[in-house]
């Protein structure tokens, strides 16, 4: 979970619901997060279009996007990378281990990109081996998928 001040809190369901991670990003306002596939890494977007990744009690690193303003992140199924998707419909790939994007791809402009929901695309999330964002273009919505192993 995300805060408006930009503490990140992170869960244990399996033990009570005990708090496993408690951080203050310094980041301000909490838009969108995600936990890596192991469960012991938290990725942070944030209101200021700063983006955040958190492994355990080491420091944050701050990954720079190139372009745009991040408003979605996920992990990648092996939880080696990070995506983003940004507000000029550009996904990019992040190599946490180099610390930099490896991959991007733009969509068409006015493309809002979102990880889908378990709920609304059950196929396309939960046990998969890939991570998946619906690229949804405007004014006439129509979903496109891009996956990534």
């Amino acid at each position: 979970a995300g805060d408006e001040n930009g503490v990140v809190r992170a869960f244990d369901l399996d033990r009570g619901g005990k708090p496993t991670l408690v951080y203050d990003s310094g980041l301000g306002a909490v838009v969108d997060l995600a936990c890596s596939p192991d469960g012991r890494a938290v990725a942070t977007v944030h209101r200021s279009g700063a983006v955040q990744v958190k492994v355990g009690q080491d420091r944050p690193t701050r990954l720079t996007e190139t372009s745009g303003k991040p408003l979605v992140v996920a992990w990648t199924p092996d939880g080696g990378h990070v995506l983003t998707g940004t507000d000029d419909g550009r996904l990019a790939r992040w190599d946490l281990t180099a610390r930099r994007q490896d991959f991007t791809i733009k969509g068409p402009a006015g493309v809002n990109l979102r990880a889908p929901s378990s709920r609304r695309h059950s196929r396309h999330s939960g046990a998969c081996s890939t991570t998946c964002f619906a690229m949804r273009s405007r004014p006439r919505p129509r979903a496109a998928w891009s996956c990534f192993n």
